[in-house]
């Protein structure tokens, strides 16, 4: 059965509680406050079943202004709006208000109730009806049923079910395959049962001992048990109005204005490219202003960066990136609302573009605008690519699902389709990434190593490690291990575990290099089993710091000269010529199967510190096992 949740909207004292009562037989006010004002504070919750067996879940938002921040939190999680409006009182100010945030929130389905039709007569009702009829022309309400409505004599009730059931058939079957997530809008602590949470699942499933975790504060809890009205349930879906316990978690760590999801799916978002649409009615929206955030249950203050422009204008559309104060979980495709900071009143609203944006740079802010463009037509063919490049990563199946789940796409056809055009390229089996962007980061690649090149001329190759720090930081070893297999079949390079280099690159050695390097290899041969330390041969050639450094790299990475010793700077460690070591393994293979240090020191003739460093050599490359006194020959 579909997962529906109907939302009223509308002025204070209009009726909406009233008609819920009436409709289903509980009172939506639950506050000892909302009995004795008659106003309704915190969001309340009520399950009807329709003439057809359709449940549906009924959410009663508050239309006070003071309590605006409430009506938010409800306005955001339904499908139908059930927009009251008193027949004896007409269009009010929180109607009006109430109309722009379900036209921000891109809430396009409903009927409007003309509530207390028993206190009015039929000419002032047509009266009504017409004003409302032109109210709702220019809204996302436009041609939705208008029922008058009686609460005390049960007039028009009939109808009313009729229009809400007739929507409810409109309405496709939500899909659960999505990533959990509740924007909680109640909490407290149930004795003997402990913390319990309450919300409408936006997207995904949860059954009774999955995982969850919970928003601001990222702590991990586990559920304990689910009621969906008062009815206990193993699972719940998306759409679907409930009731959570969870084990392992304070009730302060999971209060309103929180989210619960399945661990791991969502980041705080602490810039956010986002596109805004601005009331008519608004004041103009400056750059660098300050204002309110709603988003599912959250009030945040935030600050607005206009980009490509430093206004605007009321009823305008923009760019924008939203700074907020406190870090909020936000996914792409996620609306919002945005409320003038003082005195509180609802000036835009708009849809997350990217939740996890970066400061966008004066110089590529043309290539950022085209971006965004691609990202706000909600085609995946345009935003995958897109949301892949800037990332700088290597995509999975999985990731790519998780993106496309928030677009209600097949991410498996979408990326047939890509691949078969010729617009995204799978690398080693196991990752994609946009062809395009593949090209330029190869080509940039190219450009780094070849710029190393030029820059340390006697080295081998640049340091994968510092290539990818620059290019690349947030790949992680798998990613980075199919780019680099990538980069082996296109040719265009040759690596190993450690350096990368073009295909055709040979250190450059100078005539005074090439000098100093045979000055030092005859000065390690001479010296045998007793090298030298390499600072104190290299100050005897008058080598710049620099040089020395550089010179090391060659020795070392050449394999004319081999490091032996612990962890230390190379400065201070001992060299040996690869011959001496040859030498030396083999005078003492010639001495027996096994060999102590002390009898490595005799049959050397050196000092104890460097046969130390020859016998760990010969066990750290395996030529040799220790068994804590002897040196053992394996082969």
């Amino acid at each position: 059965m579909k997962n529906i949740v109907l939302g009223t909207a509308g002025h204070v004292d209009h009726g909406k509680t009233t008609l819920i009562k009436h409709l289903t037989g509980v009172d939506t006010d639950r506050l000892i406050e909302e009995q004795s004002r008659g106003i309704t504070i915190e969001l309340g919750f009520a399950p009807l079943t329709l003439p057809d067996g359709q449940l549906i879940g009924i959410l009663d938002v508050p239309g006070h202004e003071k309590f605006i921040r409430n009506m938010l939190a409800g306005a955001s999680s339904i499908d139908i709006v059930l927009f009251v409006i008193a027949a004896d009182e007409g269009i009010m100010p929180q109607t009006r208000e109430h109309m722009d945030i379900l036209a921000l929130l891109g809430i396009k389905r409903g009927v409007v109730a003309l509530t207390k039709s028993d206190a009015v007569d039929d000419e002032w009702m047509e009266l009504v009806r017409g004003d409302v009829e032109d109210f709702i022309a220019d809204s996302t309400l436009a041609s939705s049923p208008i029922v008058p409505v009686s609460s005390v004599t049960g007039d028009g009730i009939d109808q009313l079910l009729t229009e809400i059931g007739a929507m409810c058939k409109a309405i496709a079957l939500r899909s659960s395959e999505g990533i959990f997530r509740l924007a909680i809008d109640r909490s407290f602590v149930m004795t003997g049962f402990g913390v319990v949470v309450a919300g409408t699942v936006w997207g995904g499933k949860l059954k009774i001992g999955d995982p969850v975790e919970v928003f601001p504060n990222q702590i991990e809890a586990r559920v304990r048990s689910i009621q969906v009205y008062g009815e206990k349930r193993d699972e719940v879906y998306a759409g679907e109005r409930v009731a959570i316990n969870l084990r392992g978690i304070e009730r302060t760590l999971a209060e309103k204005g929180g989210w619960l999801a399945a661990p791991g799916v969502l980041t705080e978002s602490q810039r956010i490219d986002v596109c805004i649409d601005s009331l008519k009615g608004a004041p103009v929206i400056k750059q660098r202003m300050r204002v309110h955030i709603h988003h599912g249950t959250v009030d945040v203050l935030a600050t607005i960066v206009l980009l490509g422009q430093s206004s605007l204008e009321p009823g305008g559309r923009c760019f924008a990136q939203l700074e907020p104060e406190l870090p909020i979980p936000m996914l792409p495709g996620d609306k919002f609302v945005i409320r003038f900071y003082s005195p509180m009143y609802t000036i835009a609203g708009g849809v997350v573009l990217d939740p996890l944006a970066q400061k966008h740079k004066k110089k590529y802010l043309h290539a950022a605008l085209l971006n965004l463009e691609a990202l706000m037509s909600g085609d995946p063919l345009k935003i995958l690519p897109i949301q892949i490049a800037e990332s700088r990563c290597l995509w999975s199946m999985e990731r790519i699902k998780n993106l496309l789940r928030n677009y209600e796409s097949d991410a498996q056809s979408i990326v047939r389709t890509m691949i078969s055009d010729g617009t995204l390229s799978q690398i080693a089996n196991e990752f994609y990434y946009p062809t395009q962007a593949l090209d330029e980061l190869c080509k940039e690649i190219k450009e780094c190593v070849a710029l190393y090149h030029n820059t340390y001329p006697l080295r081998f190759g640049l340091p994968k490690q510092e290539l990818m720090q620059e290019l690349a930081p947030d790949m992680d070893k798998k990613e980075k291990k199919a780019l680099y297999t990538y980069l082996d079949e296109l040719g265009d390079f040759k690596q190993d575990g450690i350096i990368i280099s073009l295909l055709d690159w040979e250190p450059v050695i100078s005539d005074r290099q090439q000098e100093i390097i045979d000055d030092v290899v005859s000065e390690y041969e001479q010296a045998g089993f007793k090298p030298p330390l390499w600072a104190e041969l290299a100050s005897t050639k008058a080598l710049s710091d620099a040089e020395k450094s550089e010179l090391l790299f060659w020795f070392l990475r050449s394999g004319t000269l081999i490091k032996l010793g612990g962890d230390t700077f190379f400065e201070n460690e001992y060299l040996f010529t690869k011959e001496i070591v040859h030498k030396a393994e083999a005078k003492l293979r010639d001495a027996g199967a096994q060999f102590t240090l002390a009898e490595a020191r005799v049959i050397l003739e050196t000092t104890r510190p460097h046969a130390q460093y020859l016998c760990d050599y010969f066990d750290l490359v395996g030529i040799t096992l220790w068994d804590g006194v002897h040196h053992i020959w394996k082969t």
